[in-house]
This record gives C-alpha cells, structure tokens and sequence, in this order.
C-alpha cells in the first residue's frame, strides 16, 4: 500500500490544496495525518472542511488542534500562537470544533508496522529534535516506521539497535529502507514550513516495498498571507511563510 503522510497544515488552505492537486498525479490509497489541522494561518474553516471530505485517511491530533478547539488553554503558547488560537476558536464553525475535538489522540497504529503521532508516541506534544529525542522513541516501541510531526522540519532517524543515523531530508529523494531496521520520519509541514524552505513538503511511503519519496510543492504565498492579514493576525505569522523558518 501506498500512504501520503502529511502534517501542520495550519489553517494553510493554499498550501493543502496545492499539495492535493500534486499528488493526484502519484498514486497512493491512504492519507496518514499527523496532527495540527489549524492554529497560525487565515483559513481554519476551509482546511477542517476539505480534510473532512477526504476519503481513506488515517489522523491523529496536534497540539492547536486541541488549543484552536477549546480542549486547552494555550497558556504554554507564545502570544503570537495564542493570538492566532484564539481567533480560531472563535471563527471555527461549531461543527468543525466538535470534529476538531474528537480528533484521536496520538499515538494510533495504522498496521504492524507502522505508528503515528504528532509530537512523538511516547507524548504527544513531545518535539523530537535529537538522536535522544528519537532513542527515547526507539526503546519504547517496536514497530518497523513511527511518522511523526510538530517540528516541522523534514528528518529521518535510522536505528540498527545501537546507532543512530539522522538524514535531512530534501526534494525528490527516493530512500529504500533496510528492513533490519527502524525508522522514524517527519514529513515537515504542509502550512508552515521551518526548514528554510518555503514549500510545503510532504512524504509517500510505499510500504510493501519499504520506499520513501520525498516532495516539496510550491504554492502561493502572497495569497495566503492575504487571508493572515485581512484577519488581522500577527504579521510575523506571514513573514514565516516566506522565509520558511
């Protein structure tokens, strides 16, 4: 089977429908989700609207996720986050708040093999950033591939059971996995990326041939920002996006 991973659309609805439309050119027969549909972007309704039509996903909550829709208060956020979740809240259709709130809490397996979460499968709102982030996670699980998000930077840990090895990753890689391993991947973010790179990016793995793809996508930026600025939310929450940081 063929899974499209993606990850932290935030309330991104240019950079989630530009990722939809390239990948109707790949195939693929299930979407894994790894939390944090809103919080940050101008367009919380539209992206819970068009990730709830989705056919074939598997989905696990992010921290805005539970923020935006009221489970928490955000008091751990910086001002700009919170500004951003709490006009979020308060635009949020009810019915995309009560389906944001009965998001599944992570982690979920999707098969033997393989494990989702946001932060990380032993706490949600982990940011797994080191080695030792991902040794912790490697000790305590025993599935083949744990898909991770919250960081939003593109990363692969590799295990052999002793060692670790970190890969950045890039656009176009195509990666075999060593089935003598273990693996965890971050896809990066769709909505707001943080690795320099201002494209959102998103991952295919093909499981029956343990093959990874990596992407990034273009969209418009300007475009989204609009919606950020016409909402009156932090200009900075722009600025993000084109810089990519």
């Amino acid at each position: 089977m063929r899974y499209l991973i993606v990850s932290d659309i935030h309330s991104n609805i240019e950079a989630f429908k530009s990722v939809l439309s390239f990948f109707k050119r790949k195939k693929y027969n299930k979407i894994l989700f790894l939390g944090d549909l809103v919080g940050y972007g101008g367009a919380p309704n539209q992206v819970v609207d068009l990730f709830r039509s989705l056919n074939n996903k598997v989905y696990v909550r992010g921290n805005h996720d539970k923020v935006c829709s009221g489970l928490e208060s955000g008091n751990h956020f910086n001002d700009k986050a919170k500004i951003a979740a709490i006009w979020t809240y308060r635009k949020l259709t009810r019915g995309n708040l009560n389906f944001l709130k009965k998001m599944p809490v992570g982690p979920l397996k999707v098969n033997d093999d393989i494990l989702i979460a946001h932060g990380s499968p032993i706490n949600e709102d982990f940011y797994v950033f080191s080695d030792f982030d991902a040794y912790q996670i490697f000790v305590q699980t025993r599935n083949f591939i744990t898909f991770i998000g919250h960081t939003h930077i593109p990363l692969l840990y590799e295990f052999d059971g002793t060692d670790i090895r970190t890969l950045w990753l890039s656009d176009r890689m195509k990666l075999s996995l060593n089935p003598n391993r273990r693996y965890i991947v971050n896809p990066g973010s769709v909505g707001q990326p943080r690795d320099r790179d201002s494209r959102a990016s998103a991952i295919i793995y093909d499981d029956e041939n343990k093959k990874l793809y990596t992407y990034r996508i273009g969209y418009n930026i300007i475009k989204a920002c609009k919606k950020i600025e016409k909402e009156g939310l932090p200009y900075h929450l722009c600025t993000r996006l084109h810089y990519g940081v």
